[in-house]
């Protein structure tokens, strides 16, 4: 009997401490992935470098705010570009070049916060397990035109390594990857689209000659007062301090207005849903 009761014991420790491993793997993944290098600048002149939130002892609570985060930024993912407003976006395309499908997110941080590709390619996977075939980010103008890049660590690393020169990395690009790109947009509605090619005679990087000119990099990308406590809420602040150039009060520029749109959200259902007191910390 006292063996019996022995086994019994271990059995449920063993269990717990099973539970506890599971709950903890769950915990690590899938975690957010976000420029360190960079800084999210606010509208009112600050700079706020964000990271991943610390394990909090309340498991279950660190767990719910992960699903929170997950179901928040992929609620912004968007694949009818032809109806999405104008701004600056990062982008995936899964499939093949003939069978694809483009995810897109409009990027609000410097820090690219939950738009990231290697991000889109998590938040898309229980919809879309095909592989990936191209990434980069692009921009929408007012009239619904669209400039795109291939731009993306991602895919450099997972496809474009395939090739083991650069020429060759440039002939599939120009010859498969962008006409595939150009399809998949004109199929979705929008006829005005161009790739952001490094002009001949100009001087190029590596890595412009194989993924275009920059887009992000080359716009100033002001995160608003709304946007900001969201982040507050998922991420944590490592440290934050004052633009070296902000006026006295604060700018008053929209984090679309250069290369974007004055809209606040892409999603009205979801802002509504994100402004609830919690995150107005």
């Amino acid at each position: 009997m006292a063996a019996s009761a022995n086994d019994t014991r271990h059995k449920r420790k063993i269990q717990t401490e099973d539970n506890g491993q599971k709950e903890k793997k769950e915990r690590k993944g899938p975690r957010f992935v976000f420029k360190t290098r960079e800084q999210t600048h606010t509208t009112n002149g600050k700079w706020i470098l964000y990271g991943n939130k610390p394990l909090n002892s309340n498991n279950h609570d660190s767990l719910a705010l992960d699903r929170e985060k997950i179901e928040y930024f992929t609620d912004r993912i968007v694949t009818d570009l032809s109806n999405a407003p104008a701004g600056l976006y990062t982008w995936i395309m899964r499939g093949t070049k003939d069978n694809n499908t483009i995810y897109a997110s409009q990027t609000r941080s410097k820090q690219e916060l939950g738009t990231l590709h290697l991000n889109l390619m998590i938040l898309t996977k229980n919809r879309d397990d095909r592989p990936l075939f191209a990434a980069g980010e692009l921009k929408i103008d007012p009239q619904g035109a669209i400039q795109f890049n291939l731009q993306s660590g991602l895919f450099n690393t997972s496809v474009l390594k395939l090739y083991n020169t650069k020429q060759k990395k440039i002939k599939f690009v120009t010859n498969t990857v962008v006409p595939a790109v150009i399809n998949a947009i004109n199929r979705i509605g929008v006829m005005q689209v161009q790739y952001l090619q490094c002009e001949q005679g100009k001087s190029c990087t590596e890595e412009e000659e194989t993924g275009g000119k920059h887009i992000l990099s080359e716009h100033s990308i002001l995160s608003s007062e709304e946007n900001v406590a969201i982040y507050d809420r998922f991420f944590n602040r490592v440290n934050s301090g004052v633009l070296p150039n902000a006026k006295k009060g604060g700018s008053k520029r929209s984090d679309q207005k250069r290369g974007g749109t004055k809209r606040s959200d892409q999603n009205r259902s979801v802002t509504k849903r994100y402004k609830t007191r919690k995150y107005r910390r």
